[in-house]
């Protein structure tokens, strides 16, 4: 009853949201073009090297364009909810502003989800959901079972992200101004896992494990297309996202015990 709750709460707080922000039509519709030209170009930049020179022969076009869509989608859907209270809390911190999501009746990031929605990442999901239906028609993966599999692999990849969002998050608590780093791996680095871990070398793959990202869009193309998986990191990748995510609501829940109001 209380997941219904709050999902329709925030379903009220989004409907508020944007109705205030397309007020200005033009601007809300070129934030979301812009970040549909990012992630667009980015990949027609990487995609260039590994097409023409031909360095993944074990992977055709359309697995690689199903790999960069699954882990562009989940990051848009995640972005819609995480990426504001990501990059905003350091400043409600570090001027005392976090003080006033203490005294609601709703957990602290809850709210900070609630207030903070990002309509811009509708511009991601755009782009990843043609990006996905052409790899399917392409690569001759359009059946139920591929479908169904990627719907739960993109569902599981969205808990991976707001998993690891939350996780971040948690360590604003801890140093005073962490977010230049903190963005290096949400950013350079979550980008970088949408491609074969082939093309990287061990220790940027241990970072991709640690910092489970491989998890996201890597071994879930992995599976749909049965390349060759461990029955261990099969497992892992089914599981990991629910856990994840579990955790680091915990952790935040623990964390916050570290706040003491660093404002006037």
């Amino acid at each position: 009853m209380a997941a219904l709750y709050y999902s329709r709460l925030y379903l009220r707080f989004i409907k508020l949201i944007l109705k205030s922000r397309v007020q200005y039509k033009f601007s809300f519709f070129i934030e979301i073009f812009v970040n549909m030209i990012a992630p667009t170009s980015f990949f027609a930049a990487i995609s260039f090297i590994v097409f023409r020179l031909g360095t993944l022969t074990e992977w055709s076009n359309a697995e690689l364009i199903l790999m960069f869509g699954i882990g562009l989608l989940s990051w848009g859907i995640t972005g819609l909810f995480l990426y504001a209270p990501l990059t905003q809390l350091e400043t409600f911190i570090n001027q005392g502003q976090f003080d006033l999501y203490l005294y609601k009746p709703i957990h602290p990031l809850v709210l900070l989800i609630f207030n903070n929605f990002q309509h811009t990442y509708f511009g991601h999901i755009i782009v990843s959901l043609v990006m996905i239906g052409y790899s399917l028609v392409n690569g001759q993966m359009l059946d139920a079972a591929t479908i169904f599999k990627l719907a739960y692999f993109v569902i599981n990849a969205v808990t991976v992200h707001a998993g690891i969002l939350i996780f971040f998050l948690c360590i604003h608590f801890y140093l005073k101004r962490p977010l230049a780093l903190i963005m290096i791996f949400v950013i350079d680095i979550q980008i970088m896992s949408r491609y074969p871990m082939e093309i990287f070398n061990k220790g940027i793959q241990f970072v991709f494990f640690l910092i489970p990202y491989i998890f996201v869009s890597y071994y879930p193309v992995v599976i749909i297309t049965k390349h060759s998986i461990s029955p261990i990191m099969f497992a892992l990748t089914m599981l990991i996202g629910p856990i994840l995510l579990a955790s680091s609501i915990f952790a935040f829940h623990w964390s916050l015990k570290r706040y003491d109001s660093s404002g006037n």
